[in-house]
């Protein structure tokens, strides 16, 4: 006959998951922070490059190429864009709330 064993045993099983998914939650969270951190590297790099370039547009000899050849000036980025990031919401423990916080 069954009892309620099985459910104690999946009680148990549930928080073994659990504690096994918590450190590659972890992880996921410390690799996004790294990447989100390299792409703002990059666009520091990026905009540094671009400011000595529009420099080198606008003084001698510079402008002459830059009139004769028809060179653009370099955009900037990262500086007037909004960006809406969604949530991520890696609760594995199921707590009840959504993303905001509000439950």
């Amino acid at each position: 006959m069954l009892r309620s064993r099985p459910v104690v045993l999946t009680e148990v099983s549930y928080k073994n998951v659990i504690s096994r998914i918590a450190p590659s939650v972890v992880s996921v969270n410390v690799e996004a922070s790294n990447t989100e951190n390299r792409i703002a590297d990059t666009k520091k790099d990026y905009n540094k490059q671009a400011e000595i370039y529009n420099q080198y547009r606008t003084t001698i000899p510079g402008n002459f190429f830059a009139y004769i050849f028809d060179f653009p000036p370099a955009q900037y980025i990262g500086l007037d864009e909004d960006v809406e990031v969604p949530p991520l919401n890696l609760d594995v423990a199921g707590g009840g709330t959504d993303s905001a916080g509000e439950g």
